[in-house]
């Protein structure tokens, strides 16, 4: 009795889980499936998985052809985990089923298990009227590692549903083809920030310098998340040409921001990315500094001023939201320095009192206009 438990025992640390079936189950579950019964097939197709790849593979395979589709759905279950050879060209035929479960799960299938074989008939499934199995065909074929599955993902980047465009443009990221560059770019623009997000990161990704442009562009995004993205992708990229454009994130309101525009910095390691990094620590001095002068001057006033970040509260007060509205004004700088001399200014304290002005009167107009003054940090 001792030997046969210590034998059962070795044999249980020696094979997988899935190996140590009884004969006769193996052969109990191939005869089920051969069963009229549908329920007896489906509960035997539910065991496929726990035969092994010898054992299993091959009645998986089988299985798919069954006429019941739970029967097929279990089967192809099993063999995408026993990695089934044959399997994703058997299920290819769902493909044209009525039932679009089992649509999805021949895409699932290819997308385990590629075949050069799926690539026509997944194109082809690019135009279901189902989004859902439109979209796992998109990821089936970002899967296939085939050049030929780039076209007609670039012929369907346009398709209703934002869902489906963000697996295409996953899938296009993922071939890596250099097609899908200038496409891509188009999309920066696309009206699902889903969608942009989706695009900033495939053309990160890709690393073509040809978007750079582009994701400069979509630093202006309404989304946050996509302008986070866009800085990571040209950091990613090595766009040194975008150091600028980085660079105006560092002091962003948004933590996330200021940090992906110091990681984008970083990753460049220009020359002017990193002057613009040793250039941080006496930018944020010179904001302290001033602080501290504002506030000394507003003790030294024989009338109290109003505290640094202490000012009345306004509309800019409120929580941030994704609107934005953008204006903005060209102004000669010979005539701005003219002004400067005239009052023994510099440029930077005429184009400030300029600013307070154009606030002032904002406000006024809208009867927001404070009693007390408003305050601002500047460093210069």
């Amino acid at each position: 009795m001792r030997f046969v438990v210590t034998t059962a025992l070795v044999l249980a640390t020696a094979a997988p889980a899935h190996a140590l079936v009884w004969p006769d189950v193996a052969e109990r579950v191939e005869r089920d499936l051969q069963a009229t019964d549908a329920a007896t097939r489906r509960t035997a197709a539910h065991q496929l998985g726990q035969l092994g790849a010898s054992r299993g593979s091959p009645l998986a395979v089988l299985a798919l052809g069954d006429p019941d589709d739970d029967v097929k759905l279990a089967a192809a279950d099993a063999a995408i985990r026993l990695r089934a050879d044959g399997a994703t060209d058997a299920a290819a035929a769902w493909l044209n089923a009525q039932d679009p479960r089992l649509r999805r799960k021949a895409c699932e299938v290819a997308r385990a298990l590629p075949s050069p074989r799926a690539v026509a008939p997944l194109a082809r499934t690019l135009g279901d009227p189902d989004a859902d199995v439109r979209a796992a065909a998109a990821d089936a074929l970002g899967h296939q590692a085939a050049a030929d599955a780039v076209p007609p993902l670039l012929g369907r980047l346009d398709d209703p549903a934002p869902p489906v465009r963000v697996q295409i443009v996953g899938a296009l990221a993922r071939l890596a083809d250099p097609r899908a560059v200038v496409p891509l770019v188009g999309k920066v623009q696309d009206s699902s920030p889903e969608v942009r997000e989706a695009v900033v990161r495939a053309l990160g990704d890709l690393g073509d310098g040809r978007a750079s442009p582009a994701l400069v562009l979509a630093l202006r995004d309404q989304s946050n998340d996509v302008r986070r993205d866009a800085l990571a992708a040209l950091g990613r990229m090595r766009a040194a040409d975008a150091v600028d454009a980085i660079a105006s994130f560092v002091s962003d309101r948004t933590p996330a921001l200021r940090l992906a525009a110091l990681a984008a910095l970083g990753r460049i390691a220009s020359a002017d990315a990193l002057r613009m990094l040793v250039g941080l620590p006496a930018l944020l001095l010179r904001t302290v500094r001033a602080a501290r002068r504002a506030r000394t001057h507003a003790r030294s006033r024989s009338q109290a001023g109003v505290r640094p970040f202490k000012g009345p509260h306004t509309r800019f007060d409120e929580p941030l939201t994704a609107n934005r509205e953008l204006a903005y004004e060209t102004f000669d700088l010979a005539a701005v320095k003219r002004v400067s001399h005239a009052f023994e200014a510099s440029v930077n304290d005429v184009m400030l009192a300029m600013a307070a002005g154009a606030l002032r009167s904002y406000l006024d107009d809208r009867g927001e206009l404070p009693a007390a003054p408003l305050t601002a940090a500047v460093p210069v």
